[in-house]
């Protein structure tokens, strides 16, 4: 078993030179440019909303805390993918031993467990503050009211069962990391994965129309308009 785990985690393709074994390669440096810019530019804006609620306005709500929240969990998941890097994510399976390979996919399993909770505070602090500034009683936009709460509870639905689908995706749950289990009975990841990207898909863009609809009726200009609802599209990236 031991000598099984230090041979090449895949057999290298005819024609290709391999350089097993090693876990690392140039494409790895591509990660810690995401990081910067997935840290710095939402970590500054943080940093400026919370000034902002705590100097000048003076009071937090929810979506303050929620936001915070967030943030902490893509920092787990940001030290979780530097775990991977560690144990060769980035490099042709060829090149990567069998026993960094196992590691490296333990560590995108937990990313994957914690993906949901992740984006499932974004989007709820995202619709919590559409309730804040477009529906603070049921009165003023009725449809933005039932629309919001719908959302959060559908993704949260959501996002709780993917998670422990996930997590239990494998009989045993170790096959879902160790490929060199034998008898192992496992769901397709792959359609896990679509149906989770389709799910993600949808549910963004129905939070980019709800505010749209809102803007739309604004006596304002028609271009204003369009900056507006752009601007609540750039928040949703």
């Amino acid at each position: 078993m031991a000598e099984a785990l230090q041979q090449p985690a895949l057999e290298t393709p005819p024609g290709v030179i391999s350089q097993f074994p090693t876990t690392h390669s140039d494409e790895q440096a591509w990660y810690y440019v995401c990081v910067t810019l997935s840290t710095v530019v939402p970590g500054t804006l943080l940093l400026l909303r919370l000034y902002t609620k705590l100097s000048i306005v003076r009071r937090v709500d929810l979506t303050d805390y929620l936001t915070v929240l967030s943030f902490f969990f893509l920092i787990a998941i940001i030290v979780l993918g530097r775990l991977c890097i560690g144990e060769g994510a980035g490099v042709h399976q060829w090149n990567l031993p069998i026993h960094n390979f196992i590691r490296m996919l333990y560590w995108l399993y937990v990313i994957q467990i914690v993906y949901g909770p992740t984006i499932f505070l974004v989007k709820t602090a995202i619709l919590l503050q559409y309730l804040r500034l477009f529906a603070p009683q049921k009165t003023i936009n009725p449809f933005m009211w039932y629309s919001a709460r719908i959302i959060i509870v559908v993704t949260g639905v959501y996002y709780t069962i993917s998670s422990f689908i996930t997590m239990f995706a494998c009989t045993p749950r170790e096959a879902s990391w160790n490929p060199l289990i034998a008898g192992a009975k496992c769901l397709d990841n792959n359609m896990l994965t679509l149906i989770t990207a389709a799910f993600n898909i949808v549910s963004d863009i129905a939070i980019l129309i709800l505010p749209a609809r809102g803007v739309w009726k604004l006596r304002i200009p028609t271009r204003k308009k369009i900056g507006i609802v752009l601007l609540f599209a750039l928040g949703l990236l």
